[in-house]
């Protein structure tokens, strides 16, 4: 894969709002996305660096991992997150990581 189109898949996972001023917080959950496609966990691995599986898995990472969450305390942290990863927007941004990486490989 290039740095393009790695670019474009997290550019189309994680687009621009188009009411927000300013574009810095969606920039950096891209870059963040790409830079674990590089350096993600097992994404250095023969079969896996540089596939459209180590894209979805730096989506997939960040949203596990690195994403912030709201919540008064660290329980409540812990069960936002929880239940974002599982059923909420961390669940849908996977999925949709997921489809597309799919279909782009498959293009």
């Amino acid at each position: 894969m290039t740095a393009e189109a790695v670019r474009a898949y997290y550019g189309t996972l994680i687009p621009d709002n188009p009411k927000a001023e300013s574009h810095t917080r969606t920039q950096k959950i891209r870059e963040t996305m790409e830079r674990l496609f590089v350096e993600g966990k097992g994404n250095r691995m023969d079969g896996v660096r540089g596939s459209w599986w180590a894209a979805y898995n730096g989506a997939s990472e960040f949203v596990d991992h690195a994403r912030s969450n709201r919540g008064a305390d660290d329980g409540a942290k812990a069960l936002s997150r929880t239940a974002s990863i599982l059923f909420g927007s961390g669940a849908q941004i996977k999925r949709k990581a997921f489809s597309l990486a799919l279909e782009l490989s498959q293009g």
